[in-house]
């Protein structure tokens, strides 16, 4: 019997900014793919490593993903014809790479950016010995593609203080945290991650800057899609317990 886990790569709050691959099973970089619907970056790499000890044999698949303004992604199998992977199934020996090429063949000229959620599944195979239970694992990738005619528009919509209830996890019991709600809009044509921007929040006497390259410990790599708006919950011990909020974002030069 198949037992199958999922790692789920890229989408923070919405998708999760790094990769925790078992001890032994594929690795899979990169996680976070950004394409473009012509010229050079057309043409994407995945790195597959085999880190068992026996061959392992794997598929790569493509689903559409989107994403609400609230509440998990969606993520829809689809057949994937505006790609070209090859090889779309292989079999790495134990310690051996394979690189899977990817291609896109959509249309040239996109009215908006898209955002697709590569699966590198493991197969199972034949045991004879032991539980007769095997676990195969599945990495996800995020691929978007877009181009430089597609322009972001990133604006913050609301900011309120609020709280929210974690679940129990390996690292802490269940508890309720506070933090900051923020809505973010994107009236542009082209995708943007949270990620290339600085944050300002100011509450009264209080305030806080969170640097391009802390963001991701917030918000993830804080994906948002064209002419749509995503809620996101920022994590703040240290914020004043009452009173209006303000957040800004200041894109940095370069991104």
């Amino acid at each position: 019997m198949a037992v199958r886990g999922w790692m789920v790569a890229g989408l923070g709050l919405a998708l999760a900014t790094g990769l925790v691959t078992p001890a032994s099973a594929l690795l899979v970089q990169p996680i976070n793919i950004l394409m473009t619907s012509t010229g050079a970056q057309s043409n994407a790499a995945l790195t597959v490593v085999n880190d068992r000890d026996r061959p392992n044999t794997f598929e790569v698949t493509v689903n559409k993903l989107t994403l609400p303004e609230n509440g998990a992604p969606v993520v829809t199998p689809i057949k994937g014809d505006e790609f070209l992977i090859f090889p779309p199934t292989a079999t790495v020996q134990p310690g051996k790479t394979q690189v899977v090429r990817i291609r896109w063949v959509g249309d040239p000229v996109l009215k908006e950016s898209q955002a697709y959620m590569f699966n590198t599944a493991e197969l199972p195979v034949n045991q004879l010995q032991g539980s007769g239970v095997q676990v195969v694992y599945t990495i996800q990738s995020l691929v978007t593609v877009t181009s430089p005619a597609l322009k972001p528009e990133i604006a913050v919509q609301t900011a309120t203080v609020e709280t929210e209830t974690q679940v129990a996890n390996s690292e802490h019991p269940a508890r309720t945290v506070p933090g900051v709600g923020v809505t973010v809009s994107n009236s542009g044509n082209g995708l943007d991650f949270l990620t290339n921007y600085k944050f300002t929040l100011k509450s009264g006497a209080w305030s806080m800057t969170i640097d391009p390259h802390d963001v991701a410990q917030y918000v993830g790599l804080g994906l948002v899609m064209p002419n749509s708006k995503r809620h996101f919950f920022l994590v703040l011990p240290k914020l004043p317990p009452a009173g209006p909020v303000q957040v800004s974002l200041e894109r940095e030069p370069g991104k």
